[in-house]
């Protein structure tokens, strides 16, 4: 299926072979499995029990990275990620955004400069100094 988007949600959707076998595979829900373990019995429909059984709905850059069997990965510190030592990571640069707005202060992508583009390096120091300069104002 072709990745197809639907106006009224705003969504995208795609539905790819590796979805519809994970559908079609004859697996048991955890829920499946402990009322026959508790019950005694099976359910004979899976109703909506199991999470995750369709295509992929979403925005464009989660549908697309599922369209592929891929995905972007921007990496970055933030005061979060330093104090677990480990670097959190974004799947859109939209979501890098949304971090660097949440603490401009602390956010560096320096270690990381290969995922992104020059273009995006300059548009998140831009965004850092316009941050910066507001804080020094106050």
């Amino acid at each position: 299926m072709r990745p197809t988007y639907l106006p009224k949600k705003n969504l995208w959707v795609v539905d790819t072979l590796a979805l519809q076998r994970v559908r079609q595979a004859d697996q048991e829900s955890q829920l499946e499995k402990r009322m026959r373990k508790e019950f005694g019995w099976r359910l004979g429909e899976r109703l909506t029990f199991r999470v995750g059984d369709g295509p992929e709905i979403g925005d464009i850059d989660d549908v697309m990275s599922e369209f592929i069997g891929s995905g972007l990965t921007y990496h970055f510190w933030n005061s979060h990620a330093r104090r677990h030592n480990y670097p959190e990571e974004a799947h859109t640069f939209n979501e890098v955004l949304h971090f660097l707005a949440e603490d401009p202060g602390s956010f560096e992508v320096q270690e990381f400069a290969d995922e992104y583009s020059q273009q995006e390096l300059v548009f998140l120091a831009a965004v850092k100094k316009r941050y910066a300069d507001l804080d020094a104002d106050e």
